[in-house]
């Protein structure tokens, strides 16, 4: 039967980041999400499916478990022009988290080899072996620095965004702009190999200060920027196409996801127990029952690089909320953080409800999810069962399941 679903279950699981929620049946620190090369497999799914130019929301981005492009990125073949030679490549772990795995590479010295944090030896088969370098090399991807990018004031930055799918089935997103985490250092260029001056997670600028005020800031404060280097009107305008395209890189990432949801994949190994408890034994049972699927959700925080056009970019994904221990943080951050929270819990468990009430009286739910009662501080991003896409900011809207995202041109 149907297990109960209440405030104090969602809550629990919400917060259960440190065990991977492991003990709730929440899609989370799973292959596919946290997992940066599951990410980026599912993101090239769902372009090969509609036809969509890749990297449009997301930084050029190689998986160097990939024979092919280990090699193309470690001769140089993928970064030939003068202008590429140049760029900056960021190489990290694909199942890293805390920055501490991430290496600052240049395009002309990719041949050079990887050394430090990521692991890389050679051993066997087809191996193609500069310095300490292995192709392919498992569990390893390099980004690219995103090309004309944004730096308010020198300074490179990110926005920690917040997803909430509350309901895979059928599929209901809410979001949160969230906050900004800037680098206290100024930013001079890709020729810059300052680590520091690159990595925008808090816990590092916070060994260079300890006012948190410098590097974390609210998400409106890039209107005053745009204000400040355009004027009122064109400033406001660009502040409105920024946010728009936030939510538009935002649904590319939930399209990528849903498939990944969809394949099983993201919940096989992180479920394998709870299937054993609940007596499933063949994945064709999972799919006739829905069980998994019906009562799964996801939180996710996304940081989001900008060019200078506007361009959202997803930089990384992680699950769960951003608490940044042992840190004087600012009142209004705690203040939205703890509402956020209490909200996000609210909002699951009165989906989850209105789904165990249409279940009852054997109704699909999906005319119960249409109207919402909504919280404050959870907007609405996409509702399958009131359309689909809400409309942003401009008034257009968003990107639908099955239309291709596009960046402005630079």
């Amino acid at each position: 039967g149907e297990k109960t679903v209440c405030w104090l279950w969602y809550s629990a699981s919400l917060y259960s980041r440190a065990t991977g929620g492991k003990d709730g049946i929440g899609i989370v620190r799973a292959g596919g999400v946290d997992s940066k090369s599951g990410l980026l497999e599912a993101l090239h799914r769902y372009e090969k499916q509609f036809g969509c130019e890749p990297f449009q929301t997301y930084p050029v981005t190689l998986d160097l478990s990939d024979g092919a492009n280990c090699e193309a990125f470690h001769t140089g073949h993928f970064t030939t022009s003068a202008v590429l030679h140049k760029v900056l490549w960021f190489v990290k772990a694909s199942n890293g988290s805390t920055g501490n795995h991430i290496q600052l590479i240049r395009g002309d010295q990719a041949a050079k080899g990887i050394e430090g944090p990521v692991d890389v030896k050679c051993t066997g088969g087809p191996v193609v072996c500069r310095s300490t370098v292995q192709c392919p090399t498992p569990n390893v991807v390099a980004s690219m620095n995103v090309r004309d990018i944004w730096t308010p004031g020198q300074r490179k930055f990110d926005n920690r965004a917040y997803l909430l799918i509350a309901s895979v089935d059928p599929l209901v997103v809410f979001y949160r702009m969230g906050h900004l985490r800037y680098s206290v250092l100024n930013y001079k260029g890709s020729e810059d190999l300052d680590f520091n001056v690159h990595v925008t997670n808090p816990r590092f600028a916070y060994n260079l200060t300890n006012d948190t005020s410098q590097f974390i800031k609210p998400f409106e404060s890039l209107r005053d920027e745009l204000i400040k280097q355009y004027g009122p009107s064109v400033g406001q305008m660009r502040f409105v196409t920024l946010k728009q395209s936030v939510m538009n890189a935002m649904l590319s990432i939930v399209y990528a996801v849903r498939g990944v949801i969809e394949h099983k994949e993201l919940w096989k190994d992180a479920q394998g127990k709870r299937f054993k408890e609940l007596n499933i034994t063949s994945w064709s049972q999972v799919a006739h029952a829905g069980y998994e699927l019906r009562w799964s959700y996801l939180f996710m925080a996304l940081d989001i690089a900008f060019d200078t056009r506007g361009n959202a970019f997803v930089l990384d994904v992680n699950t769960g909320p951003s608490f940044y221990h042992k840190m004087a943080l600012p009142e209004w951050f705690r203040r939205e953080r703890s509402i956020m929270m209490r909200e996000a819990a609210d909002v699951m468990q009165e989906v989850a409800f209105k789904k165990v009430y249409a279940r009852a009286h054997n109704s699909t739910g999906w005319d119960l999810l249409k109207n919402l009662q909504l919280p404050s501080f959870w907007l609405p991003l996409y509702n399958e069962p009131n359309g689909g896409a809400a409309r942003g900011p401009t008034g257009d809207r968003l990107l639908e399941y099955g239309a291709c995202p596009r960046a402005n041109p630079l």
